[in-house]
């Protein structure tokens, strides 16, 4: 069954004003999983994908010719974005800046008004943020200080409550979960995965891993979070919510950077960089087949709902890549407005 999008607490349909006199030419009814790490996904608004990158730019490209319509850049000395999000109540995006040798920010853009803010002062390694709809809040992961922050995007600013209680110990990604509605973030240097209760603004679970999980995404295909470590390449981990945070091992042991369910075949993909390959699961967590993309440096992968394919992006040079997840074929594109 499709995810709804009100899980995630998107419009069933989107604003019928353009925005930057953009017209939608496709009817909202399309299937969105949960963002993934590498920011990579669709706002139905504008009906354009927004792809980022390691040099701090954002694209808003044409889901079906891939050609770029917006293009906003943002660097800060050697600042990046990778791990955006959309929030769809009040149309922007929440960006946060990562990386050494520059200011610590986290960026606000308004898709309406076109027009960007900055939350500043506050600690280096931001490197993720997830929408939460049950308070309209966003949740921004900061792994050097081992901090998560609370951002209110309606008033650009950091929320009251400015960040989680607890110590999380370097939390880098970060995730949303619809099914007990709870946040989830895993650390890049302990074994510990956090479960946040978005209305308390604390933890409310430690989860013993046994070895560090540093990506975590929710997959609808498997009504559970899938866990992988982009390096070490130890066994994939699931984790079931709905059964006290059961932990089962999946998949492959290799290194995994990106996961994400596909809404059109029940399956999950999880993009390796290490090894540059992409791995389909079956909804028990079995490898079903691979694609092997050599020298590709595939990292990242986002869903196209338009036309339901995955869009793949490099973490190095210039690959961007479009999957067919029912061919198991990749269209190699290659284009200078698209480089991480």
């Amino acid at each position: 069954m499709a995810p709804s999008p009100t899980l995630y607490g998107l419009p069933e349909r989107p604003r019928e004003t353009p925005i930057f006199g953009i017209e939608r030419r496709f009817p909202w009814d399309h299937a969105l999983p949960g963002p993934t790490d590498g920011g990579i996904f669709y706002i139905p608004s504008l009906d354009l994908m927004c792809t980022q990158s390691n040099f701090g730019s954002i694209e808003l490209r044409d889901p079906v010719t891939t050609k770029v319509k917006l293009s906003f850049i943002y660097i800060y000395g050697n600042e990046g974005i990778v791990g955006g999000c959309y929030v769809p109540s009040c149309e922007k995006l929440v960006l946060p800046l990562y990386a050494a040798g520059g200011t610590n920010q986290i960026v606000i853009m308004s898709l309406t008004e076109r027009r960007r803010s900055v939350i500043d002062s506050i600690s280096f390694g931001t490197y993720q943020a997830a929408y939460c709809p049950v308070n309209d809040l966003v949740f921004v992961a900061a792994y050097s200080s081992s901090v998560v922050y609370v951002v209110d995007p309606w008033k650009e600013t950091l929320h009251t409550t400015t960040q989680i209680t607890g110590s999380p110990s370097q939390p880098a990604r970060i995730t949303f979960c619809p099914l007990n509605r709870k946040l989830y973030t895993a650390s890049i240097n302990s074994n510990n995965l956090y479960q946040i209760e978005p209305t308390t603004f604390a933890i409310d679970a430690t989860i013993a891993m046994g070895a560090v999980y540093d990506v975590v995404t929710y997959s609808d295909a498997m009504q559970k979070l899938v866990l992988t470590n982009l390096n070490s390449g130890g066994q994939w981990k699931s984790v079931d919510p709905l059964n006290a945070n059961a932990i089962a091992s999946i998949g492959p042991a290799v290194g995994g950077a990106s996961a994400m369910s596909c809404p059109l075949t029940g399956e999950t993909l999880v993009v390796s960089s290490t090894t540059e390959t992409l791995y389909f699961l079956d909804q028990s967590g079995a490898q079903i087949t691979t694609v092997v993309l050599t020298g590709t440096g595939v990292r990242y992968c986002g869903w196209n709902p338009v036309t339901e394919k995955f869009w793949l992006q490099g973490g190095s040079g210039k690959f961007f890549g479009i999957l067919d997840p029912i061919e198991r074929t990749v269209t190699r594109l290659t284009t200078s407005r698209l480089v991480s």
